[in-house]
């Protein structure tokens, strides 16, 4: 069963949360549960999306952020972040390309049984002995009543509701939320920009003269779903990430002369440092 709307925020902020510290995994399912309940929500789409390509999985980080294309068309940052799952899809060939079957989460799907499948089999078989061996050993022991109900020590009454802790607080604050979503993408784009600023230097032996000079600097990116009938897929290719606190690609502070890129806003941090220095 779904979680309830407020649930699925405090999911959300869980996973968010879990995901600024490197446990994408249990980030990932936080953020699925509270995606059951909350499909349209942009930023669970986006933070899916961050998860799975930290992770690897770059199919599945695709699939998230043409989610939140469809749900966002004129977002330029996830445009660019499906377009770069698209290009990193076609320079690296997946492990099903070359033969090896791959389950629904793209890991490989090896011949033999997994050592968790035989370790329940072993257990299938062996707790029915036990079970005999108690019921013939020891005498029946009645344990006492917990309450006149009858209900087990620590069972909630039904219908009472047990409270999710959060590693974020008790309250779900969404405009901090949104805040931290937003440095989150700008330190992926200054990764994304400095990774290819040393990929130029290294193929020229110095640094573009503009950030435009990098290639790639085009995108035409709509999600298959909204394709007409008959339409061929358009080719989508790298392009300049844009600065989430200016809105804006053409914005990046950027020195030639030492390959430095940093944000063009003079926005402070929750942290408390400017964005300009990051």
């Amino acid at each position: 069963m779904a979680p309830s709307q407020d649930d699925a925020l405090t999911l959300a902020q869980q996973g968010i949360a879990l995901a600024e510290s490197g446990r994408y995994h249990e980030a990932v399912q936080r953020l699925s549960a509270a995606a059951q309940s909350i499909p349209d929500n942009v930023e669970v789409r986006m933070w899916l999306g961050h998860c799975y390509e930290q992770m690897g999985f770059h199919q599945q980080a695709l699939e998230q952020y043409l989610a939140g294309v469809e749900l966002a068309p004129n977002d330029n940052e996830l445009k660019g972040a499906a377009a770069r799952m698209q290009a990193l899809l076609r320079q690296t060939p997946s492990v099903a390309s070359k033969g090896v079957p791959v389950g629904p989460d793209g890991r490989r799907v090896h011949g033999r049984l997994s050592p968790l499948l035989v370790g329940g089999l072993i257990a299938l078989l062996l707790i029915p002995g036990c079970f005999f061996l108690v019921r013939v050993l020891l005498p029946a022991v009645h344990p006492p009543s917990s309450s006149v109900s009858g209900r087990p020590p620590g069972r909630p009454r039904p219908g009472t509701r047990i409270p999710v802790p959060t590693t974020a607080g008790p309250s779900v604050d969404i405009e901090g939320t949104k805040v931290q979503a937003k440095e989150a993408r700008l330190k992926a784009a200054l990764r994304v920009l400095r990774s290819q600023l040393e990929q130029y230097r290294a193929d020229s032996g110095r640094y573009p003269d503009n950030l435009l000079d990098l290639p790639g600097a085009g995108l035409d990116l709509t999600p298959p779903s909204k394709l007409p009938p008959g339409a061929v897929e358009p080719e989508m290719t790298l392009t300049l990430p844009v600065d989430p606190f200016t809105g804006r690609a053409d914005t990046w502070a950027y020195d030639p002369l030492t390959g430095e890129v940093h944000s063009g806003s003079d926005a402070t941090a929750l942290d408390g440092t400017p964005y300009s220095d990051w």
